[in-house]
């Protein structure tokens, strides 16, 4: 798989451990394009904290697809 997040390398079992690294993680995995392994529920919990760093299309993307699926 191209890896698209070129600012940094984790480990494969890497997850976060407290909100500051959810945010992070999230921003970085949407804004380039890396949904593997990204959950909605995990996402719909951060997105109002997210929302403002997204790029502006994914964040009405994800804004219209809360609305119509909750």
């Amino acid at each position: 798989m191209l890896k698209y997040n070129w600012d940094y390398d984790l480990d494969k079992n890497w997850r976060p451990k407290n909100d500051w690294q959810w945010f992070w993680y999230l921003e970085r995995k949407i804004n380039y394009d890396d949904w593997q392994g990204l959950k909605a529920e995990i996402i719909k919990k951060y997105f109002p904290k997210i929302k403002r760093k997204l790029d502006p299309g994914k964040r009405k993307m994800l804004e219209h697809f809360f609305k119509q699926y909750g």
